[in-house]
Protein backbone atom coordinates (compact mmCIF):
# COMPACT_ATOMS: atom_id res chain seq x y z
CA UNK A 1 0.00 0.00 0.00
CA UNK A 2 1.12 3.67 -0.63
CA UNK A 3 0.08 7.00 -0.29
CA UNK A 4 0.99 9.99 -2.67
CA UNK A 5 3.87 8.19 -3.69
CA UNK A 6 7.31 10.02 -4.83
CA UNK A 7 9.17 8.18 -7.92
CA UNK A 8 12.20 10.35 -7.96
CA UNK A 9 14.65 7.87 -7.86
CA UNK A 10 13.23 6.10 -10.85
CA UNK A 11 15.51 6.18 -13.92
CA UNK A 12 13.94 8.67 -17.07
CA UNK A 13 12.32 7.50 -19.95
CA UNK A 14 14.92 7.73 -23.10
CA UNK A 15 14.35 10.40 -25.23
CA UNK A 16 12.99 8.77 -28.70
CA UNK A 17 11.79 10.37 -32.26
CA UNK A 18 8.20 9.18 -33.22
CA UNK A 19 6.42 10.52 -36.08
CA UNK A 20 4.48 7.06 -36.44
CA UNK A 21 0.84 7.29 -35.59
CA UNK A 22 1.05 4.46 -33.00
CA UNK A 23 2.21 5.35 -29.55
CA UNK A 24 5.46 4.66 -28.20
CA UNK A 25 5.74 1.94 -25.39
CA UNK A 26 8.04 2.38 -22.06
CA UNK A 27 8.84 -0.41 -19.70
CA UNK A 28 7.70 -0.24 -16.22
CA UNK A 29 10.46 1.12 -13.52
CA UNK A 30 8.30 2.30 -10.45
CA UNK A 31 9.48 -0.42 -7.88
CA UNK A 32 5.98 -0.22 -6.58
CA UNK A 33 4.32 -1.52 -9.66
CA UNK A 34 7.52 -3.76 -10.55
CA UNK A 35 7.15 -6.11 -7.90
CA UNK A 36 5.18 -9.51 -9.04
CA UNK A 37 4.05 -7.82 -12.70
CA UNK A 38 4.40 -10.92 -14.37
CA UNK A 39 1.42 -11.90 -12.81
CA UNK A 40 -0.28 -9.42 -14.35
CA UNK A 41 1.08 -10.31 -17.73
CA UNK A 42 -1.29 -11.45 -20.52
CA UNK A 43 -0.98 -12.06 -24.53
CA UNK A 44 -3.04 -9.03 -24.99
CA UNK A 45 -1.74 -6.57 -22.40
CA UNK A 46 -5.06 -5.36 -20.77
CA UNK A 47 -3.04 -4.31 -18.07
CA UNK A 48 0.00 -1.56 -18.76
CA UNK A 49 0.35 0.20 -15.33
CA UNK A 50 2.17 3.33 -16.90
CA UNK A 51 -1.58 4.83 -17.15
CA UNK A 52 -2.05 4.86 -13.63
CA UNK A 53 0.21 8.45 -13.33
CA UNK A 54 0.18 9.38 -16.65
CA UNK A 55 0.88 13.01 -18.76
CA UNK A 56 -2.44 14.40 -18.19
CA UNK A 57 -4.16 14.45 -21.65
CA UNK A 58 -6.53 16.79 -21.56
CA UNK A 59 -6.09 20.08 -23.57
CA UNK A 60 -6.75 23.73 -21.63
CA UNK A 61 -8.72 26.73 -22.54
CA UNK A 62 -6.12 29.46 -24.50
CA UNK A 63 -9.36 31.95 -24.39
CA UNK A 64 -9.38 32.54 -28.05
CA UNK A 65 -5.78 32.69 -28.52
CA UNK A 66 -5.09 35.30 -25.49
CA UNK A 67 -3.92 33.00 -22.64
CA UNK A 68 -0.66 31.23 -22.64
CA UNK A 69 1.04 28.58 -20.64
CA UNK A 70 2.70 28.69 -17.69
CA UNK A 71 3.26 25.35 -16.35
CA UNK A 72 1.52 22.15 -16.43
CA UNK A 73 2.45 18.58 -14.87
CA UNK A 74 4.09 15.93 -16.34
CA UNK A 75 2.45 13.09 -14.74
CA UNK A 76 -0.71 12.98 -13.09
CA UNK A 77 -0.27 12.64 -9.20
CA UNK A 78 -1.38 8.93 -7.53
CA UNK A 79 -3.11 9.45 -4.27
CA UNK A 80 -3.13 6.21 -3.48
CA UNK A 81 -2.53 2.81 -4.65
CA UNK A 82 -2.99 -0.74 -2.83
CA UNK A 83 -1.83 -4.13 -4.32
CA UNK A 84 -1.92 -7.72 -3.28
CA UNK A 85 -0.20 -10.62 -4.76
CA UNK A 86 -0.18 -13.89 -4.20
CA UNK A 87 -0.27 -17.30 -4.50
CA UNK A 88 -2.61 -20.11 -2.67
CA UNK A 89 -1.58 -23.58 -1.34
CA UNK A 90 -4.34 -25.07 -4.14
CA UNK A 91 -2.46 -23.67 -7.24
CA UNK A 92 -4.58 -20.39 -7.95
CA UNK A 93 -2.78 -17.02 -8.27
CA UNK A 94 -3.77 -13.65 -7.23
CA UNK A 95 -3.48 -10.09 -7.82
CA UNK A 96 -5.38 -7.04 -6.83
CA UNK A 97 -4.44 -3.64 -7.82
CA UNK A 98 -6.50 -0.40 -7.22
CA UNK A 99 -5.17 3.33 -7.46
CA UNK A 100 -6.73 6.47 -7.60
CA UNK A 101 -5.20 9.60 -8.65
CA UNK A 102 -6.18 13.31 -8.78
CA UNK A 103 -7.07 15.99 -10.44
CA UNK A 104 -4.51 18.10 -12.22
CA UNK A 105 -4.31 21.56 -13.31
CA UNK A 106 -2.74 23.73 -16.10
CA UNK A 107 -1.61 27.10 -14.97
CA UNK A 108 -1.74 30.04 -17.62
CA UNK A 109 -1.70 34.15 -18.06
CA UNK A 110 -4.42 35.90 -19.49
CA UNK A 111 -2.43 38.32 -22.32
CA UNK A 112 -5.17 40.92 -22.07
CA UNK A 113 -6.63 40.94 -18.16
CA UNK A 114 -2.90 40.13 -17.13
CA UNK A 115 -4.05 37.42 -14.47
CA UNK A 116 -3.58 33.97 -13.66
CA UNK A 117 -6.04 31.15 -13.83
CA UNK A 118 -5.69 27.50 -13.70
CA UNK A 119 -7.77 25.04 -16.36
CA UNK A 120 -8.20 21.60 -15.20
CA UNK A 121 -6.54 19.07 -17.95
CA UNK A 122 -6.77 15.57 -15.79
CA UNK A 123 -9.79 14.49 -13.79
CA UNK A 124 -9.62 12.36 -10.45
CA UNK A 125 -9.74 8.85 -11.94
CA UNK A 126 -10.21 5.39 -9.79
CA UNK A 127 -7.87 2.22 -12.03
CA UNK A 128 -9.09 -1.83 -10.68
CA UNK A 129 -7.36 -4.81 -11.78
CA UNK A 130 -8.49 -8.22 -10.56
CA UNK A 131 -6.38 -10.90 -11.96
CA UNK A 132 -6.76 -14.72 -11.11
CA UNK A 133 -4.58 -17.44 -12.48
CA UNK A 134 -5.68 -21.61 -11.90
CA UNK A 135 -2.84 -24.30 -12.48
CA UNK A 136 -4.24 -27.32 -14.12
CA UNK A 137 -3.29 -30.78 -15.94
CA UNK A 138 0.30 -31.01 -15.64
CA UNK A 139 2.29 -27.53 -16.12
CA UNK A 140 -0.43 -25.40 -17.30
CA UNK A 141 -2.98 -22.61 -16.37
CA UNK A 142 -6.15 -20.55 -17.18
CA UNK A 143 -6.99 -17.42 -16.05
CA UNK A 144 -8.88 -14.41 -15.83
CA UNK A 145 -8.59 -10.28 -15.96
CA UNK A 146 -10.60 -7.87 -15.48
CA UNK A 147 -9.88 -4.10 -15.62
CA UNK A 148 -11.74 -0.93 -14.98
CA UNK A 149 -10.59 2.77 -15.21
CA UNK A 150 -13.39 5.13 -13.90
CA UNK A 151 -12.52 8.89 -14.52
CA UNK A 152 -14.94 11.80 -12.99
CA UNK A 153 -17.33 13.09 -15.67
CA UNK A 154 -16.92 10.17 -18.05
CA UNK A 155 -18.43 6.86 -18.57
CA UNK A 156 -15.66 4.23 -17.61
CA UNK A 157 -13.84 2.07 -19.55
CA UNK A 158 -14.02 -1.79 -18.63
CA UNK A 159 -12.02 -4.73 -20.30
CA UNK A 160 -12.42 -8.59 -19.21
CA UNK A 161 -10.79 -11.48 -20.72
CA UNK A 162 -9.71 -15.26 -20.63
CA UNK A 163 -6.21 -16.34 -21.30
CA UNK A 164 -4.75 -19.80 -21.01
CA UNK A 165 -1.40 -21.63 -21.11
CA UNK A 166 -1.18 -25.64 -22.18
CA UNK A 167 2.05 -27.05 -22.31
CA UNK A 168 1.68 -30.71 -23.93
CA UNK A 169 4.13 -33.82 -24.88
CA UNK A 170 6.24 -33.24 -21.92
CA UNK A 171 6.82 -29.12 -22.62
CA UNK A 172 7.71 -30.28 -26.21
CA UNK A 173 4.74 -27.85 -27.53
CA UNK A 174 2.68 -25.20 -26.01
CA UNK A 175 -0.73 -23.66 -26.97
CA UNK A 176 -1.41 -20.09 -25.54
CA UNK A 177 -3.75 -17.18 -26.04
CA UNK A 178 -6.45 -15.40 -24.58
CA UNK A 179 -9.50 -14.08 -25.72
CA UNK A 180 -11.25 -10.20 -24.13
CA UNK A 181 -14.24 -8.15 -24.53
CA UNK A 182 -13.99 -3.92 -24.21
CA UNK A 183 -16.51 -1.87 -23.33
CA UNK A 184 -15.61 2.08 -23.88
CA UNK A 185 -16.93 5.14 -25.21
CA UNK A 186 -18.38 8.48 -24.06
CA UNK A 187 -21.03 9.50 -26.58
CA UNK A 188 -21.78 5.89 -27.84
CA UNK A 189 -20.90 3.12 -25.41
CA UNK A 190 -19.09 0.28 -27.90
CA UNK A 191 -17.84 -3.45 -27.51
CA UNK A 192 -15.18 -4.60 -29.05
CA UNK A 193 -13.74 -7.71 -29.01
CA UNK A 194 -10.16 -9.73 -29.97
CA UNK A 195 -8.58 -12.98 -29.41
CA UNK A 196 -5.01 -13.68 -29.90
CA UNK A 197 -3.57 -17.42 -30.25
CA UNK A 198 0.21 -19.23 -30.52
CA UNK A 199 1.07 -22.23 -31.20
CA UNK A 200 4.40 -23.56 -30.98
CA UNK A 201 7.19 -26.01 -30.96
CA UNK A 202 9.23 -25.16 -27.80
CA UNK A 203 10.97 -28.08 -27.20
CA UNK A 204 13.48 -30.00 -28.99
CA UNK A 205 17.52 -29.60 -29.72
CA UNK A 206 17.71 -27.78 -33.20
CA UNK A 207 14.06 -27.15 -34.42
CA UNK A 208 11.32 -25.29 -33.39
CA UNK A 209 8.78 -22.27 -34.24
CA UNK A 210 5.29 -20.63 -33.81
CA UNK A 211 2.20 -19.73 -35.74
CA UNK A 212 0.51 -17.12 -34.30
CA UNK A 213 -3.32 -14.96 -35.03
CA UNK A 214 -4.69 -12.56 -33.41
CA UNK A 215 -8.07 -10.39 -34.40
CA UNK A 216 -8.89 -7.28 -33.33
CA UNK A 217 -12.24 -5.77 -34.29
CA UNK A 218 -12.51 -2.08 -34.94
CA UNK A 219 -14.02 -0.84 -31.54
CA UNK A 220 -11.88 -3.12 -29.23
CA UNK A 221 -10.50 -0.11 -27.37
CA UNK A 222 -8.38 -1.22 -23.94
CA UNK A 223 -6.34 2.09 -24.04
CA UNK A 224 -7.43 3.40 -20.72
CA UNK A 225 -5.83 0.54 -18.42
CA UNK A 226 -4.04 -1.48 -21.40
CA UNK A 227 -1.75 -1.32 -24.24
CA UNK A 228 -2.94 -1.95 -27.72
CA UNK A 229 -0.83 -0.76 -30.70
CA UNK A 230 -3.89 -0.80 -32.96
CA UNK A 231 -7.12 -2.17 -33.81
CA UNK A 232 -9.06 -3.37 -36.28
CA UNK A 233 -6.82 -5.92 -38.38
CA UNK A 234 -6.11 -9.92 -38.53
CA UNK A 235 -2.68 -10.71 -38.26
CA UNK A 236 -1.27 -13.96 -38.74
CA UNK A 237 2.56 -14.74 -38.10
CA UNK A 238 4.40 -17.72 -38.56
CA UNK A 239 8.23 -19.23 -38.21
CA UNK A 240 10.37 -21.77 -37.79
CA UNK A 241 13.91 -21.30 -35.73
CA UNK A 242 16.64 -23.74 -36.17
CA UNK A 243 19.41 -24.08 -33.12
CA UNK A 244 22.45 -25.80 -32.19
CA UNK A 245 23.56 -25.61 -28.56
CA UNK A 246 27.09 -27.86 -28.73
CA UNK A 247 30.68 -26.54 -30.11
CA UNK A 248 30.31 -27.50 -33.93
CA UNK A 249 33.59 -26.56 -36.42
CA UNK A 250 34.85 -23.44 -35.15
CA UNK A 251 31.52 -22.59 -33.07
CA UNK A 252 29.79 -22.51 -29.88
CA UNK A 253 25.96 -21.77 -30.90
CA UNK A 254 24.36 -20.88 -33.66
CA UNK A 255 20.93 -19.78 -34.22
CA UNK A 256 18.38 -19.10 -37.27
CA UNK A 257 15.36 -18.19 -38.51
CA UNK A 258 12.94 -17.45 -40.84
CA UNK A 259 9.80 -15.30 -40.36
CA UNK A 260 6.46 -14.65 -42.27
CA UNK A 261 3.85 -12.27 -41.88
CA UNK A 262 0.67 -10.58 -42.94
CA UNK A 263 -2.30 -8.67 -41.78
CA UNK A 264 -5.28 -6.83 -43.13
CA UNK A 265 -8.27 -4.76 -41.73
CA UNK A 266 -11.84 -5.32 -41.62
CA UNK A 267 -12.31 -4.05 -44.51
CA UNK A 268 -10.06 -6.54 -46.61
CA UNK A 269 -7.26 -4.05 -47.28
CA UNK A 270 -3.69 -5.97 -46.89
CA UNK A 271 -1.74 -3.27 -44.48
CA UNK A 272 1.36 -6.02 -44.39
CA UNK A 273 2.95 -8.62 -45.66
CA UNK A 274 6.95 -9.61 -45.04
CA UNK A 275 9.23 -12.02 -44.62
CA UNK A 276 12.57 -12.07 -42.62
CA UNK A 277 15.57 -14.42 -41.89
CA UNK A 278 18.00 -13.58 -39.04
CA UNK A 279 21.19 -15.58 -37.93
CA UNK A 280 23.31 -15.14 -35.15
CA UNK A 281 26.52 -17.18 -34.10
CA UNK A 282 29.00 -17.47 -31.53
CA UNK A 283 32.72 -18.52 -31.96
CA UNK A 284 35.27 -20.70 -30.23
CA UNK A 285 36.79 -16.98 -28.75
CA UNK A 286 33.09 -15.89 -27.42
CA UNK A 287 33.05 -13.79 -29.98
CA UNK A 288 29.19 -13.21 -31.42
CA UNK A 289 27.53 -11.91 -34.78
CA UNK A 290 24.28 -11.21 -35.86
CA UNK A 291 22.74 -10.63 -39.43
CA UNK A 292 19.18 -10.15 -40.95
CA UNK A 293 17.28 -9.53 -43.98
CA UNK A 294 13.99 -8.84 -44.60
CA UNK A 295 11.76 -7.66 -47.12
CA UNK A 296 7.78 -5.83 -47.05
CA UNK A 297 5.64 -6.55 -50.41
CA UNK A 298 4.05 -3.64 -51.31
CA UNK A 299 0.82 -2.67 -49.14
CA UNK A 300 -1.85 -0.02 -47.68
CA UNK A 301 -1.73 1.89 -44.68
CA UNK A 302 -4.50 3.10 -43.32
CA UNK A 303 -3.61 5.23 -40.88
CA UNK A 304 -1.08 8.07 -42.12
CA UNK A 305 -3.60 10.12 -43.58
CA UNK A 306 -5.16 10.35 -40.26
CA UNK A 307 -8.87 9.06 -41.58
CA UNK A 308 -8.69 10.97 -45.44
CA UNK A 309 -7.93 7.97 -47.16
CA UNK A 310 -5.81 4.75 -48.11
CA UNK A 311 -1.96 5.59 -48.90
CA UNK A 312 0.43 2.68 -50.90
CA UNK A 313 3.67 2.22 -49.23
CA UNK A 314 5.89 0.89 -51.71
CA UNK A 315 7.93 -2.71 -51.45
CA UNK A 316 11.13 -2.59 -49.56
CA UNK A 317 14.51 -4.10 -48.35
CA UNK A 318 16.26 -3.86 -45.06
CA UNK A 319 19.78 -5.28 -43.72
CA UNK A 320 21.20 -5.62 -40.54
CA UNK A 321 24.99 -6.94 -39.21
CA UNK A 322 26.21 -6.69 -35.84
CA UNK A 323 29.16 -7.97 -33.81
CA UNK A 324 29.54 -8.06 -30.13
CA UNK A 325 32.49 -9.22 -28.60
CA UNK A 326 33.77 -11.51 -25.41
CA UNK A 327 31.45 -9.75 -22.55
CA UNK A 328 33.33 -11.59 -20.12
CA UNK A 329 36.26 -9.36 -21.00
CA UNK A 330 37.36 -6.24 -18.93
CA UNK A 331 36.83 -4.28 -21.71
CA UNK A 332 33.93 -5.19 -24.61
CA UNK A 333 31.61 -4.06 -26.92
CA UNK A 334 29.64 -4.24 -30.31
CA UNK A 335 28.91 -2.66 -33.44
CA UNK A 336 25.25 -2.62 -35.23
CA UNK A 337 24.76 -1.46 -38.68
CA UNK A 338 21.17 -0.83 -40.33
CA UNK A 339 20.54 0.10 -44.27
CA UNK A 340 17.14 -0.34 -45.56
CA UNK A 341 14.10 1.58 -47.65
CA UNK A 342 12.14 3.42 -45.90
CA UNK A 343 8.46 3.54 -47.70
CA UNK A 344 9.86 5.65 -50.78
CA UNK A 345 12.91 6.65 -49.42
CA UNK A 346 15.78 5.23 -47.56
CA UNK A 347 17.53 5.01 -44.34
CA UNK A 348 20.97 4.22 -42.50
CA UNK A 349 21.79 3.63 -38.81
CA UNK A 350 24.73 2.82 -36.77
CA UNK A 351 25.14 1.71 -33.07
CA UNK A 352 28.45 1.76 -31.05
CA UNK A 353 28.13 -0.02 -27.31
CA UNK A 354 31.02 -0.03 -24.89
CA UNK A 355 31.20 -1.56 -21.32
CA UNK A 356 34.20 -1.02 -19.40
CA UNK A 357 34.95 -2.82 -15.92
CA UNK A 358 37.74 -0.45 -14.46
CA UNK A 359 37.10 -2.71 -11.59
CA UNK A 360 35.12 -5.20 -9.65
CA UNK A 361 33.06 -3.40 -8.58
CA UNK A 362 33.60 -0.31 -11.02
CA UNK A 363 31.58 -0.53 -14.45
CA UNK A 364 31.14 2.05 -17.30
CA UNK A 365 28.95 1.68 -20.47
CA UNK A 366 28.74 3.82 -23.53
CA UNK A 367 26.10 3.46 -26.24
CA UNK A 368 26.07 6.21 -29.09
CA UNK A 369 23.81 6.26 -31.90
CA UNK A 370 23.18 7.93 -35.17
CA UNK A 371 19.69 7.26 -37.43
CA UNK A 372 19.44 9.06 -40.41
CA UNK A 373 16.10 8.74 -42.97
CA UNK A 374 15.96 10.71 -46.39
CA UNK A 375 13.16 11.25 -49.07
CA UNK A 376 10.80 9.91 -47.14
CA UNK A 377 7.10 11.48 -48.35
CA UNK A 378 5.53 11.34 -44.88
CA UNK A 379 2.02 13.24 -43.97
CA UNK A 380 1.99 16.59 -42.91
CA UNK A 381 -1.75 18.30 -42.54
CA UNK A 382 -4.80 17.52 -44.15
CA UNK A 383 -6.09 20.95 -45.76
CA UNK A 384 -9.57 22.10 -47.01
CA UNK A 385 -10.12 21.39 -50.75
CA UNK A 386 -11.16 24.71 -51.82
CA UNK A 387 -13.13 22.52 -55.05
CA UNK A 388 -15.00 20.51 -52.61
CA UNK A 389 -15.66 22.27 -48.82
CA UNK A 390 -16.91 18.76 -48.00
CA UNK A 391 -13.32 17.44 -48.42
CA UNK A 392 -9.70 17.77 -47.30
CA UNK A 393 -6.66 17.13 -49.25
CA UNK A 394 -4.06 15.38 -47.64
CA UNK A 395 -0.60 17.42 -48.06
CA UNK A 396 3.04 15.36 -47.80
CA UNK A 397 6.28 16.26 -47.67
CA UNK A 398 9.57 14.48 -48.31
CA UNK A 399 10.86 14.16 -44.37
CA UNK A 400 14.83 14.05 -43.96
CA UNK A 401 15.37 13.16 -40.24
CA UNK A 402 18.76 12.61 -38.32
CA UNK A 403 18.87 11.08 -34.98
CA UNK A 404 22.00 11.00 -32.62
CA UNK A 405 21.89 9.49 -28.82
CA UNK A 406 24.22 8.72 -26.42
CA UNK A 407 23.40 7.00 -23.26
CA UNK A 408 26.35 6.63 -20.35
CA UNK A 409 25.85 4.40 -17.26
CA UNK A 410 28.54 4.11 -14.37
CA UNK A 411 27.83 1.69 -11.52
CA UNK A 412 30.17 2.16 -8.55
CA UNK A 413 29.43 -0.41 -5.77
CA UNK A 414 31.07 0.35 -2.56
CA UNK A 415 30.17 -2.36 -0.23
CA UNK A 416 26.83 -5.11 -0.73
CA UNK A 417 24.89 -2.29 1.24
CA UNK A 418 26.07 0.60 -0.53
CA UNK A 419 25.79 2.05 -4.01
CA UNK A 420 26.35 5.01 -6.90
CA UNK A 421 24.61 4.82 -10.04
CA UNK A 422 25.11 7.41 -12.43
CA UNK A 423 23.18 7.61 -16.01
CA UNK A 424 23.32 10.37 -18.99
CA UNK A 425 21.57 10.55 -22.14
CA UNK A 426 21.44 13.03 -24.69
CA UNK A 427 19.36 13.44 -27.70
CA UNK A 428 19.10 15.39 -30.52
CA UNK A 429 16.51 15.04 -33.53
CA UNK A 430 16.09 17.26 -36.58
CA UNK A 431 13.83 17.27 -39.54
CA UNK A 432 13.44 18.57 -42.67
CA UNK A 433 10.55 18.59 -45.53
CA UNK A 434 10.94 19.41 -49.21
CA UNK A 435 8.69 19.09 -52.15
CA UNK A 436 5.75 19.36 -50.60
CA UNK A 437 3.00 17.71 -52.45
CA UNK A 438 -1.15 16.39 -52.32
CA UNK A 439 -2.18 12.35 -52.17
CA UNK A 440 -4.46 12.04 -55.47
CA UNK A 441 -5.07 8.66 -54.73
CA UNK A 442 -3.88 6.15 -53.07
CA UNK A 443 -1.20 5.08 -55.22
CA UNK A 444 -0.15 8.15 -56.78
CA UNK A 445 0.85 12.05 -55.86
CA UNK A 446 0.18 15.51 -57.74
CA UNK A 447 1.44 18.73 -57.49
CA UNK A 448 0.07 21.17 -54.26
CA UNK A 449 -1.73 24.58 -55.20
CA UNK A 450 0.15 27.74 -54.42
CA UNK A 451 -1.14 29.03 -51.29
CA UNK A 452 -2.99 25.70 -50.15
CA UNK A 453 0.22 25.11 -47.07
CA UNK A 454 1.69 27.32 -45.94
CA UNK A 455 2.99 26.22 -42.61
CA UNK A 456 6.66 25.22 -42.06
CA UNK A 457 6.57 21.85 -40.35
CA UNK A 458 10.13 21.16 -40.15
CA UNK A 459 11.54 20.65 -36.57
CA UNK A 460 14.48 20.53 -34.67
CA UNK A 461 14.57 18.96 -30.96
CA UNK A 462 16.91 18.89 -28.02
CA UNK A 463 17.13 16.82 -24.43
CA UNK A 464 19.39 15.73 -21.94
CA UNK A 465 18.50 14.13 -18.83
CA UNK A 466 20.70 13.26 -16.08
CA UNK A 467 20.23 11.12 -12.96
CA UNK A 468 22.36 10.41 -9.99
CA UNK A 469 21.31 7.65 -7.29
CA UNK A 470 23.18 7.32 -4.18
CA UNK A 471 21.79 4.42 -2.64
CA UNK A 472 22.63 2.95 1.21
CA UNK A 473 20.39 -0.22 2.74
CA UNK A 474 21.48 0.63 6.10
CA UNK A 475 19.53 -2.27 7.63
CA UNK A 476 18.01 -4.91 5.91
CA UNK A 477 14.77 -3.94 3.55
CA UNK A 478 15.63 -0.33 4.40
CA UNK A 479 17.18 2.55 2.67
CA UNK A 480 18.19 5.83 2.39
CA UNK A 481 18.14 7.58 -1.53
CA UNK A 482 20.20 10.77 -2.16
CA UNK A 483 19.20 11.79 -5.56
CA UNK A 484 20.02 14.53 -8.43
CA UNK A 485 18.47 15.03 -11.47
CA UNK A 486 18.48 17.02 -14.12
CA UNK A 487 16.60 17.67 -17.19
CA UNK A 488 17.11 19.65 -20.05
CA UNK A 489 15.04 19.94 -23.12
CA UNK A 490 14.78 22.95 -26.27
CA UNK A 491 14.56 23.23 -29.47
CA UNK A 492 17.18 24.65 -32.32
CA UNK A 493 16.87 26.21 -35.93
CA UNK A 494 14.34 24.02 -37.57
CA UNK A 495 15.56 21.41 -40.24
CA UNK A 496 18.87 22.29 -38.77
CA UNK A 497 20.86 18.77 -38.28
CA UNK A 498 24.56 20.26 -37.71
CA UNK A 499 25.82 18.02 -34.46
CA UNK A 500 28.22 20.21 -33.35
CA UNK A 501 25.56 23.45 -32.97
CA UNK A 502 23.28 20.78 -31.46
CA UNK A 503 25.58 19.99 -28.92
CA UNK A 504 26.46 23.44 -27.69
CA UNK A 505 22.60 23.77 -27.75
CA UNK A 506 21.61 21.37 -25.36
CA UNK A 507 23.88 22.96 -22.50
CA UNK A 508 22.02 26.57 -23.34
CA UNK A 509 18.64 25.07 -22.77
CA UNK A 510 16.88 25.76 -20.04
CA UNK A 511 17.43 22.81 -17.08
CA UNK A 512 15.04 21.58 -13.93
CA UNK A 513 17.27 20.22 -10.85
CA UNK A 514 15.58 18.29 -8.63
CA UNK A 515 17.64 16.86 -5.28
CA UNK A 516 15.90 14.22 -3.74
CA UNK A 517 16.59 12.56 -0.17
CA UNK A 518 14.04 9.73 0.19
CA UNK A 519 14.09 7.48 3.40
CA UNK A 520 12.53 3.69 3.47
CA UNK A 521 11.97 1.61 6.37
CA UNK A 522 11.33 -1.70 6.82
CA UNK A 523 8.91 -3.34 9.57
CA UNK A 524 8.80 -7.15 9.98
CA UNK A 525 5.21 -7.56 11.51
Amino acid sequence: MTANPDFGQVEADEAILNLSTFETFFPEKRPFFIEGSQIFDTPMGLFYSRRIGRSPSGSFDTRDGDAVLLERPLATSIISAAKMTGRTQSGITIGLVSAVTGKEYATLVDTVQNVRFRDQIEPRATYNVVRLKRDILNNSFIGMMATNAARTGENPATTGGVDWGLNMFNNMYSFNGQVALSRTGQDARKTGIGTEMRFSKRGGDHIGGDIRYEGLSPDFAINDLGFLGRSNIHNLRGGINLRGNNIWKFTRRRNFNFNSSAAWNFDGNKLRQNFTFNGNVQFMNWWRTNMGYGRNISVLNDRETRDNGLLRIPASNFFRLGIDSDSRKNISGGLDINVGDDWDGYYRGIRFSTRIRIKDNIELRIQPRYNQSRSVSRWVANVDNPADPNTQIPVFGELDTDRFSVVIRANITFTKDLSLQFYNQMFFASGAYNNFKALTSSDSFGPLAQGLYTENPDFNSRSMNVNALFRWEYRPGSTLFLVWTQARSGSGTPGDAAFGRNLAGIFDAPSENVLLMKFNYWWNI
